[in-house]
């Protein structure tokens, strides 16, 4: 009897994109997001195999510098070392540039750069791609993939926060996945998190108090 076949699962989040879509006082919860157990769960349910590798693309307020609201580079140290030592996620990062035109007075540079690269020269090493990105201009990019190289590229988008991506019925690899808010929920990082080098506790409820009441004007 042949050998099952076992398909080799890739995921790729598009951070600032995921963020953007749930900066809203009811949805903040569902950012302190897990996402080695989210990619497993969407892999499972669509492929039957958890993801082989999980990859975060995002970057940090590191610098006081970029720093917009008061408590946001606290904010950020406490998200990205949560990530770690949970998801054992580091992300891949981009830069940040001042942009006086944006409504944060800055701008996220290369990080989305990276992802394209990375899922194209990740290639060999799968059959198939979760890709957490409502980003439009990923789709050159999944044409390449899933129309010219025969990998399968699944979008996976929010329930709300984010459109019904369009696919092209063209390319019949290429696909989309439905994130629930059941499924957000179910994969949150813990309220309170040890850290195992220095014994601080990383506290859902600090990160919290430290974003205060500051969202998008259009999302209040």
């Amino acid at each position: 009897m042949p050998a099952t076949r076992v398909t080799r699962v890739h995921a790729y989040i598009d951070g600032w994109n995921f963020y953007c879509a749930i900066n809203e006082p009811r949805r903040l919860r569902y950012g302190w997001c897990d996402f080695t157990k989210l990619a497993d769960a969407l892999s499972l349910k669509r492929f039957g195999e958890k993801a082989r590798l999980v990859k975060y693309f995002n970057t940090p307020v590191a610098e006081k510098e970029y720093e917009i609201n008061e408590g946001e580079l606290e904010r950020s140290r406490i998200w990205f070392r949560a990530l770690k030592i949970v998801a054992g996620i580091q992300p891949i990062r981009g830069r940040l540039k001042k942009d006086s035109t944006s409504i944060t007075k800055r701008r996220e540079k290369e990080a989305d750069v990276h992802l394209a690269v990375d899922m194209l020269s990740d290639a060999p090493q799968y059959d198939a791609a979760l890709l957490l990105s409502a980003d439009t201009d990923f789709r050159p990019l999944i044409r390449k993939l899933a129309g010219c190289l025969g990998k399968t590229i699944v979008v996976c988008y929010l329930e709300k926060g984010q459109g019904n991506p369009e696919t092209d019925p063209g390319i019949p690899k290429w696909e989309k996945q439905l994130i629930s808010d059941s499924l957000l929920e179910a994969c949150r990082l813990p309220n309170d998190i040890r850290d195992p080098q220095t014994g601080e506790i990383i506290r859902w409820d600090h990160y919290l108090a430290l974003k205060g009441g500051r969202f998008p004007s259009s999302r209040r």
